[in-house]
């Protein structure tokens, strides 16, 4: 069963009101075109990333709550990752911390990687952040100690950075699992790797799992789902042995990957085509094509988010 739905979305400015929502109308409409979006989705919430603006999309329409105003001057943020109570961004080589609360995100802390120069990858899970270097081979653990519940001493904990896990193939991607991590890595020629860590008390290690000829383009994970998107196909693993679920036959212009409860989303930025597959019957799908280009997607469990169009206004969009 197919279903398609072709959504008309409009284009419309997006910037900061005094009072920190994005998209209020009394704000000009000649804002500046995004040059950087990124986005991520946790069990902390869905939030965004625009031109180093943070914001956070399911507290308040239209069409999030800025959290954390642009920086004044560069580096702007160029990663972001969700975890259990917490959001991280990457600025320049630096990674920085925060609470999740909804009315005041609080600063916790900030960390420098101990990895070479490189554009630098961030994920997390659990009580574990992951980072590794675009292009790289190793990826630097690091224990945040992620609270149940919020005291002053739980928020002054220094996190603890462990040595380097070496993976055998460049570094693409990461998508943060309970308990561990999964690396996706190109081979020599040209085929996808996906590459295990797991959190240890003492040392972590990197093993192989699945190699594929197939190109590789985004890795995704939310909880225990775990998707990796290679050309022409969406591979949904076990996120604890690695074992293919399913084989997923996706167009083989999808150039991006979210997924969450049920169901995965790929898209492709250029052309506004999204295709939102159920996890449990694959050939049950919802295509939609909205306004082009899509900077950023993230799935939720109801649907997804997605910033469109020159000026990347953040929009949702209710799927399977």
């Amino acid at each position: 069963m197919l279903a398609a739905v072709v959504v008309a979305a409009c284009v419309v400015g997006l910037a900061s009101s005094a009072t920190g929502v994005l998209g209020s109308r009394d704000l000009s409409t000649t804002a500046a075109p995004a040059h950087i979006v990124v986005a991520a989705n946790g069990h902390a919430g869905v939030f965004t990333s625009r031109d180093g603006a943070l914001t956070r999309l399911d507290v308040q329409a239209p069409p999030g709550r800025l959290m954390i105003p642009p920086p004044a001057a560069t580096p702007i943020a160029s990663a972001i990752t969700v975890g259990t109570h917490r959001v991280w961004i990457v600025r320049g080589r630096t990674v920085y911390g925060y609470t999740t609360d909804e009315t005041n995100l609080q600063h916790v802390w900030t960390t420098t990687p101990r990895l070479g120069p490189g554009r630098l990858l961030i994920a997390s899970a659990g009580g574990w952040l992951w980072t590794a270097v675009s292009g790289g081979r190793q990826v630097e653990p690091i224990n945040v100690h992620e609270p149940t519940i919020w005291t002053a001493a739980q928020l002054t904990m220094v996190p603890v950075q462990r040595a380097p896990v070496t993976v055998n193939a460049p570094i693409l991607g990461l998508a943060a699992v309970p308990g561990g991590v999964w690396a996706l890595t190109r081979t020599p020629t040209g085929g996808a790797q996906l590459s295990q860590i797991i959190a240890r008390p003492s040392t972590e290690t990197a093993r192989v799992v699945l190699t594929t000829s197939r190109a590789p383009i985004g890795i995704s994970s939310y909880g225990g789902i775990l998707c990796a998107l290679v050309g022409g196909q969406v591979l949904h693993l076990n996120a604890k042995t690695g074992h293919v679920i399913q084989r997923i036959s996706v167009p083989s212009n999808m150039r991006a990957v979210s997924v969450s409860d049920g169901h995965v989303v790929v898209s492709a930025p250029a052309t506004g085509e999204v295709v939102d597959i159920s996890l449990v019957a694959p050939a049950i799908r919802q295509m939609q094509v909205i306004t082009a280009p899509v900077r950023a997607v993230v799935a939720t469990p109801s649907g997804f988010w997605a910033s469109i169009g020159p000026d990347a206004t953040p929009t949702k969009y209710v799927g399977l």
